[in-house]
């Protein structure tokens, strides 16, 4: 395997990330449209590209021991004043 196919097999297109993760394309596409999803490369106008280790690092965050874990680690919401 040459360098640059090593650097290719690390990056996931939308199809991709969709197949593997078990999620509608649909999903990805939301997720960068509120920022709530996985980092994300744009190359040029409709190519977007995912970062294996940035989908597994923010996967990582995500992963919890129980519900309880989960609920302490939620950001407290503001009160409005």
């Amino acid at each position: 395997m040459t360098t640059s196919e090593h650097v290719w097999n690390e990056y996931l297109d939308e199809d991709a990330l969709a197949e593997r993760y078990l999620i509608p394309p649909r999903t990805a596409q939301r997720w960068r449209t509120s920022g709530g999803g996985p980092p994300f490369v744009r190359l040029g106008k409709r190519r977007v590209l995912y970062r294996v280790a940035d989908v597994e690092a923010w996967l990582a965050a995500r992963t919890y021991a129980s519900r309880a874990d989960e609920l302490s680690r939620r950001p407290v919401a503001e009160e409005a004043p």
